[in-house]
């Protein structure tokens, strides 16, 4: 990626071996007692390979329904020289080289927000050349590349560890879905009867499926515990915003960064939760010609309900597979990876109630036959 003259520390890792098979530089859960694979001051450049979300589980046996408990092998921690808690890490990210292989996993018996609407899995697996994803499975469909990452984040305190699992315990008990601490697939085993899953992203950062997160953004994250220990996981070659069926176009990167620390005495805004600066004319939103459907706030049998974000945003997304299916003769399954890796959700008016209108937007440009797109 870069002259060994311009990189302070280099970690290297075999990326088709899982990190459940090596063993090696990484963690599947976020605890502040887990050992850190090196010391960066900084200003350091650092560069470094991190392993897909599914650890491999799709290069190998892209068919199978993956183990759930290996989610997500993380590159790190990194202990960042003079960090402590009460400072702000800012994490900037100068480049994120994509893999040649990638995968999008539509699941049944997801627990996101369109759970509802997959009846069946389909996977699709990518070849990615020439900053272009493309596959057998959605002929027709290239999808132009925005390598990210979809976890940067530090460790928690004891005291936040403790606070996020009682309050992710009170989800379940309430009927919802949150992953919580099991020994089953915790690298390092030590981490796991109380360390956080990857699943969510939190306060301290995580999992955040932010596509701006790309070379040339800054993200600061709040230190929770000496030295921040820092990781980085999940990389994505695009994806929609929204990752709305449960998945992006999911791959291995070799990564450059580097950290400016702001120590707290310094400090006047403290955000509760991560913030991310881009620069002007990032890739990730670069205008080009779309389709774009709308969603409202009213459900099948036209009642409204009031200023419902999530109801509108599941009209726009069903608008959107509808229109591939019937329009562009898609199946299901290949309708709902099309909008999970390539349409970006946008909350388009929240101040006219009793109506929430929420946007799905499709890049025209990812149909590369003529029959696939009406652009002209």
């Amino acid at each position: 990626m870069t002259d060994d003259r311009e990189v302070d520390l280099r970690i290297d890792l075999d990326r088709d071996r899982p990190l459940v098979v090596a063993n090696d530089t990484g963690h599947t859960r976020w605890h502040p007692d887990i050992p850190p694979i090196a010391t960066i001051d900084p200003g350091d450049v650092v560069e470094a390979d991190v392993r897909d979300g599914g650890d491999r589980q799709m290069a190998t046996n892209p068919g199978d329904r993956s183990d759930i408990n290996r989610l997500h092998p993380l590159t790190g921690p990194f202990h960042v020289g003079g960090a402590e808690p009460g400072d702000l890490l800012t994490v900037e990210l100068l480049a994120v080289e994509a893999d040649d292989f990638g995968w999008t996993a539509i699941r049944r018996n997801g627990k996101g927000l369109m759970r509802d609407a997959v009846h069946e899995d389909f996977i699709t697996v990518w070849r990615i050349a020439d900053g272009i994803a493309r596959s057998p499975d959605l002929p027709g469909v290239a999808i132009k590349g925005i390598p990210f990452l979809g976890i940067v984040g530090v460790a928690p305190s004891r005291e936040r560890m403790k606070a996020i699992r009682a309050r992710e315990a009170a989800v379940n008990e309430a009927g919802g879905w949150a992953l919580m601490s099991a020994p089953e697939g915790a690298i390092p085993p030590e981490a796991g009867p109380e360390g956080l899953r990857t699943m969510p992203p939190r306060e301290i950062g995580g999992n955040l499926d932010i596509k701006d997160l790309a070379a040339g953004a800054r993200l600061t994250l709040p230190v929770n515990v000496p030295g921040a220990l820092l990781s980085f996981g999940d990389p994505h070659f695009n994806q929609g915003d929204g990752e709305s069926f449960g998945t992006a176009i999911e791959m291995c990167a070799r990564i450059r960064f580097r950290c400016h620390l702001l120590k707290a005495g310094a400090v006047r805004w403290r955000p509760r939760f991560p913030y991310l600066e881009t620069p002007a004319g990032a890739a990730a939103r670069e205008p080009r010609a779309e389709l774009i459907t709308v969603g409202m706030s009213l459900d099948q049998e036209g009642r409204e309900h009031y200023l419902d974000v999530s109801l509108a945003t599941r009209r726009a997304l069903t608008e959107m597979t509808d229109y591939l299916v019937q329009e562009k003769d898609f199946s299901l399954g290949q309708a709902q990876a099309i909008v999970s890796v390539a349409a970006d959700l946008r909350i388009s008016v929240v101040n006219n109630p009793p109506t929430i209108v929420v946007c799905a937007a499709l890049p025209l440009d990812i149909f590369e036959s003529a029959d696939r797109t009406h652009s002209d």
